[in-house]
């Protein structure tokens, strides 16, 4: 009993760490499951998924910022630009405000061109050619850039279509090289204005009585025809446009560029056979240009009335006191979405009449007046749709995927406000 007893006592107890020892010891250096795995993958992937949205969206929001700002730069400073220009237009023609509306005839012929090219352009400082089917407009600016004053002339004798020479009271501020127009006492379709240069040659020479246009190979006086077949009577008045800018601005291949006649040094480098430069760009990403003419009716100083219509009579560009322009700006950026949905309005506000013909069509084409109301304005608000899709067919939606900028002023003519 005692053998069994201490035998019993020596007989090794069970221990819990004993019950719990696993049975294969390496398990837990073995790596991860399958479903730890594939848990780690969908977590990675959708960490990527939401970096590259986030870094997609920024990197958008980058470039919509950077094209907006190529159209705000483009826009301001094509707008301050051709302001300058119908700022400083009229110059030279102050002297003879009479002469304003006049059709000026001329020819010209171009180095290697066989035969003179006539055409016409009128003598008033800001001519505004309509786009059809609201297509960019054309605006055409016509100053002197003479350093000094232009003093008319007064014919005192009687002027042959043949003639080589005017005989004037005086030829003051007139040198060799200048264009002159020469203006009659009462002009109109039988009676036209005629742009010539002074020139000299051994027969004729400039005086203070004569201005002489010699004849020439090339350039502006290489026919007498260009006057009218019963001359200039005494009375007719010579307006020095002396360096002469006659240019004209437009919208081409989504650029606003510019084109003008030959200065008094002949044919410019590359110009035509009618002394038209080729067209220079200004500034890129401009798609549309409007312009209106501002009317003073009532003769008090304010502009009344807003007209497409280009004026016919002097009475009617008497009252042209200023120019309204637009231009639309596009980013130079395409987006990969649509994100311009509806073409931009000019708003033209309330106070003033708008007169505009049917020619270019407006927001609410179905006005009886015209007039189209704005899509988010007031309903006073005279607003002016400017079309930016240019594409055949119109039902491309190309255009839908750049951003467009509106800028628009109104431009003083000053010569001509200084000379009322």
């Amino acid at each position: 009993m005692a053998n069994c007893a201490t035998t019993a006592r020596r007989r090794p107890s069970s221990r819990p760490s004993d019950m719990h020892t696993p049975a294969h010891p390496l398990a837990r250096t073995r790596g991860f499951t399958l479903v730890e795995v594939m848990v780690g993958l969908v977590l990675a992937m959708l960490t990527t998924v939401i970096v590259s949205q986030v870094l997609i969206r920024a990197e958008g929001q980058k470039r919509a910022a950077t094209s907006g700002s190529d159209a705000q730069v483009n826009g301001t400073l094509a707008l301050f630009a051709l302001q300058r220009e119908v700022q400083n237009a009229g110059y030279g023609l102050a002297v003879n405000p009479s002469a304003l509306g006049c059709t000026v005839n001329y020819r010209y012929k171009g180095a290697g061109a066989s035969a003179a090219t006539s055409a016409s352009f009128t003598l008033a400082p800001v001519v505004i050619t309509q786009g059809a089917s609201g297509a960019p407009d054309t605006v055409r600016v016509l100053r002197s850039d003479s350093p000094g004053a232009a003093v008319p002339a007064i014919l005192t004798a009687a002027h042959a279509q043949t003639a080589g020479v005017f005989i004037v009271k005086s030829s003051f501020g007139m040198t060799s090289g200048d264009l002159v127009t020469a203006v009659p006492s009462t002009w109109g379709s039988g009676a036209p204005c005629t742009l010539f240069q002074v020139a000299t040659d051994s027969s004729f020479s400039l005086t203070d009585t004569n201005v002489p246009h010699a004849a020439a190979t090339t350039g502006w006086n290489t026919e007498s025809a260009v006057f009218p077949s019963g001359g200039y009577a005494s009375g007719t008045t010579l307006v020095n446009l002396g360096r002469m800018v006659n240019r004209t601005y437009s919208v081409a291949d989504n650029n606003l560029v510019y084109t003008e006649l030959s200065g008094t040094s002949g044919a410019e480098s590359g110009a035509n056979a009618n002394g038209t430069s080729p067209a220079r760009v200004v500034f890129a990403q401009i798609v549309n240009l409007q312009a209106l003419y501002g009317l003073d009716n009532d003769g008090n100083g304010v502009v009344d009335q807003y007209t497409d219509t280009t004026p016919s009579d002097f009475m009617t560009w008497s009252r042209v006191l200023n120019v309204r322009v637009v231009l639309v700006a596009r980013s130079s950026n395409r987006e990969k979405e649509a994100v311009t949905t509806a073409e931009p309005e000019w708003n033209l506000g309330q106070n003033e009449t708008l007169v505009l013909t049917t020619a270019n069509p407006k927001t609410n084409p179905g006005s009886p007046t015209l007039e189209g109301k704005c899509k988010n304005g007031a309903t006073a608000d005279r607003c002016y749709a400017l079309r930016v899709n240019f594409a055949t067919p119109s039902t491309d939606t190309e255009w839908q995927h750049y951003r467009y900028r509106v800028f628009d002023t109104v431009i003083p003519l000053r010569n001509v406000l200084w000379n009322s």
